[in-house]
């Protein structure tokens, strides 16, 4: 871990930023200033103080920067935002450190607008607002979480601006840490990827490659044509698209060492002896960088769905009401449905068959346009306007214009569902999520990636290696199969691609939500060592009314170990239980007590699986968060909500 060396330095460094009376052994004293290389007195290292200059000394040996990020928690509550970091809390004598930059969020946001000042991997948070670390780290990270969701909600008290105070460590002697580096490339650079671009008969590549850029700089794909193998092979990984700007830094083996113009030359030395040889079933391996400045624009698609309405029953309406547009060279094409005619009616009365503005009609019973195109529409009212109608064959095209594109890996356990409900009814149109189910992989998953979180309305494109091809009832049989057979190694992949329009959960809800939902996964060796009592006498949900860390035997409680490894996660006194595996609570305390005994029983059972997942929930605080107030909050009336803002480095 960042820092990790520089544990002693850090305190000694501390004195710097405003927290006094740091003592520390004169042992532990001398061994920090000689790694340091501070001239310190014999009588400053026997005391075990610093003076003011020697503690100014010690904070410049020990780091690069000092600098202050100010989070605008204003767009954070209207736009939705997190504040889209990892932390590492390993251990509470060394400081937070950033251990991943989200993509999205306002650190990221605060990255682009402050080039000087960027937060790179590895930088540590020594204060949030008026709160100080005091080797506390998960404590502190907390308090971060605390500050930083009072501002989003606006809880008196709070303010506009979410204040981090960042010290940027360095090893002496040296320049950025391996970390600093890794996080400043990820900053110029967020995609860094791999493809093998098959080759295939009497196709180019279909591509520009730079020649202009100096050696410095890598070959960059300048342009992509609509035909070519990167086009097909854009058609089909969509999760891994090739665009113009991208750079190329390896292809087939070979590394480009700032000699862009003679390795411009091997490639396309390479590509014109795989297309002369046909030798090879790959045509080019290519590993890319892709720059922060290339726009990932996702392309619009369009779908058509052909379908059959049997439009009668006009019990002596002589007004079908709808307005058409006829031309013998085109489908006709309804342009209008008037509301309380007889086809929205109708369209009320079957919703399954429905017709819909911008359909076009392609046959009438036995008469079809293709086949008579200039006299298909009078045909065509002539069928209706017997009063009897007509079985209508219908073609319906259907665009959407994406919003954003991303790959999600969904964690796939032994026992876990996958918590998908999905829209496959009609095989040309896309698999569309229509709901999530709780305590599964994929609510799980939202959990902790909100910046990724799955919703209502998202297309699924890709399972794995598995791509749709206007096939969504077998595509979602696949999908399933492939969740099962994922378990084996952890994790199931999916392309996703958002329609424009569709919002997340808590972008729709903003801050209306009282309460956060969060799932936990307890062992269960016996139903009498859980830790939690449950107050279920009074009216309302079950509730947690007691903790206790130890059985009587002495070993740690099911929730003790569960806290313990998940502070962001914690259960507390307050909170509601809403559902266990699949019994959950609704008005049925009795009946869901009695259920919940078998539960832990039957996991805790020889043949049992040995835990089970719950969900919980939390009301939040009603009481203000103050700046500078470092005190624990009441079990029970926590003010954060575990959207995965700061999630700790390596949890479940």
């Amino acid at each position: 871990m960042v820092g990790r060396s520089l544990a002693l330095a850090t305190l000694v460094a501390l004195a710097g930023l405003g927290v006094q009376g740091v003592q520390l052994h004169a042992t532990q004293t001398h061994t920090a200033l000689a790694e340091l290389g501070a001239g310190v007195s014999a009588a400053s290292r026997v005391e075990g103080e610093l003076n003011p200059e020697e503690r100014k000394l010690a904070h410049e040996r020990a780091f690069l920067k000092d600098f202050t990020v100010e989070l605008d928690m204003v767009a954070a509550r209207e736009k939705g935002l997190h504040m889209g970091v990892d932390l590492d809390t390993d251990t509470d004598f060394t400081p937070i450190s950033i251990a991943k930059i989200r993509k999205s969020g306002l650190i990221e946001m605060w990255n682009t607008q402050h080039p000087d000042d960027v937060v790179l991997l590895g930088d540590q948070i020594m204060q949030v607002n008026d709160i100080l670390w005091h080797h506390n780290s998960k404590t502190f990270a907390e308090r971060i979480k605390g500050q930083f969701q009072a501002s989003k909600k606006g809880i008196d008290g709070s303010k506009d601006t979410l204040k981090l105070y960042i010290s940027r460590p360095r090893k002496q002697n040296e320049g950025r840490t391996q970390a600093q580096r890794d996080g400043l490339y990820r900053t110029n650079y967020p995609k860094d990827f791999t493809v093998d671009i098959p080759f295939v008969s009497n196709e180019s590549m279909g591509w520009v490659l730079n020649s202009t850029a100096d050696d410095w700089v890598p070959p960059v794909i300048e342009s992509i044509s609509s035909t070519g193998m990167v086009a097909l092979w854009n058609q089909e990984h969509p999760d891994a698209v090739l665009y113009p700007g991208d750079e190329i830094i390896m292809s087939n083996g070979i590394q480009w060492h700032h000699n862009t113009k003679v390795f411009k030359k091997r490639i396309e030395t390479m590509m014109r002896r795989t297309i002369a040889e046909a030798n090879s079933t790959v045509a080019m391996s290519l590993h890319i960088q892709r720059p922060k400045s290339v726009a990932e624009v996702l392309d619009s698609r369009s779908f058509e769905e052909t379908f059959e309405a049997n439009v009668s029953d006009f019990r002596g309406s002589t007004d079908i009401g709808w307005v058409l547009q006829m031309n013998t060279s085109d489908p006709i094409n309804i342009t209008d449905i008037p509301s309380g005619g007889f086809l929205s009616t109708w369209n009320e009365r079957n919703p399954t068959q429905s017709l819909a503005v911008g359909d076009r009609i392609l046959k009438a019973d036995s008469v079809d346009w293709q086949s008579d195109k200039g006299n298909f529409g009078n045909s065509l009212l002539n069928l209706m306007f017997t009063g009897h109608g007509a079985t209508l064959r219908v073609q319906r095209k259907t665009e959407f214009k994406y919003a954003k594109g991303w790959t999600v890996e969904i964690p796939a356990r032994v026992g876990w569902l996958l918590g998908l409900r999905m829209d496959a009814s009609h095989d040309e149109f896309p698999v569309t999520i229509q709901a999530i189910k709780p305590l599964s992989a994929v609510s799980i998953f939202n959990e902790d990636n909100p910046d990724d979180e799955l919703t209502p309305g998202d297309h699924i494109f890709m399972v794995n290696d598995f791509l749709w091809r206007n096939n969504s009832r077998e595509f979602v049989q696949h999908l399933e199969k492939q969740f099962s057979k994922c378990k084996k190694t952890g994790v199931m992949r999916l392309w996703v691609q958002r329609p424009v329009g569709v919002e997340t959960e808590s972008e729709s809800s903003g801050s209306s939500h009282r309460y956060m939902d969060y799932t936990v996964e307890l062992n269960v060796s016996s139903p009498q060592a859980m830790g939690w009592k449950l107050n279920t006498t009074s009216e309302g949900q079950v509730v947690v009314s007691e903790l206790s860390v130890v059985k009587a035997s002495g070993t740690t409680t099911s929730i003790s170990s569960w806290n313990e490894k998940n502070p962001l996660k914690e259960i507390a006194v307050g909170d509601y239980v809403m559902q266990v595996d699949n019994n959950p609570w609704h008005n049925n305390t009795d009946i869901f007590m009695k259920h919940l005994s078998h539960q832990l029983a039957d996991a805790a059972s020889s043949t049992g699986k040995g835990s089970v997942l719950v969900l919980m929930r939390r009301p939040y605080a009603t009481s203000p968060v103050v700046e500078g107030d470092v005190s624990m909050p009441p079990q029970g009336a926590s003010q954060v909500e575990d959207d995965g803002d700061v999630m700790g480095a390596g949890e479940d």
